[in-house]
């Protein structure tokens, strides 16, 4: 029938442009998502991306994404900054604070902060990127728990309310207005890739 033939002919362009899971803008030249996958590469291709902020141990990029990394030139910072657990286990504060700052360097721009699915760790980043913006607390975490869903954690929340506080790092300077970088913008070459060490803080 009519509507088999068009999901037959329309459905595989659509995943061609498929952005990645929980893909979202966090402010001019700067996205969040969960992996990219195999099926991402073509709608992230057109992002101009410069630099993937990656923030948790997990399985490797597909080769599709490996492969337009290398073609692009995209440099891939690893900030492992852990997951909140019940009850003695915090985030990394001082891989969120780096991972924070690479995310705000306009000449990492575009750039895309990631964890495996979007939500909790990648959510906490930006919740705190939130907090340096002046929002409102009530805002920041409507937005959390947007993306997190049902993974949704109290000690994220409690992370991002304190953030700037005694148990982490000082907040960056509020995020200034930044345009996009055009297409004839050069870009610089990629660094190496930097890698913190693996764990979780343990809070005793």
């Amino acid at each position: 029938n009519r509507s088999g033939a068009f999901r037959f002919l329309f459905e595989p362009m659509a995943r061609a442009y498929e952005p990645p899971l929980n893909f979202g803008l966090v402010a001019p030249g700067i996205y969040r998502s969960g992996m990219p996958g195999r099926n991402s590469v073509a709608y992230l291709r057109r992002l101009g991306l410069r630099t993937l902020v990656r923030l948790v141990d997990g399985p490797a990029y597909p080769p599709a994404v490996e492969e337009w990394i290398a073609a692009a030139g995209v440099a891939v910072i690893d900030c492992r900054v852990g997951t909140n657990r019940e009850p003695l286990v915090a985030m990394d504060g001082g891989a969120l604070a780096e991972a924070l700052a690479a995310a705000q360097r306009p000449e990492r721009q575009p750039v895309l902060v990631h964890c495996l699915r979007g939500q909790r760790e990648t959510g906490v980043l930006v919740g705190c990127m939130r907090q340096q913006q002046r929002w409102s607390l009530v805002a920041t975490i409507d937005e959390y728990r947007r993306f997190a869903g049902s993974a949704a954690s109290l000690l994220d929340l409690q992370t991002i309310e304190l953030f700037g506080g005694a148990s982490t790092p000082p907040p960056l300077p509020p995020l200034p207005p930044q345009a996009p970088p055009s297409s004839s913008e050069k870009m610089p070459p990629p660094p190496a890739r930097v890698r913190r060490p693996s764990g979780p803080t343990r809070l005793f």
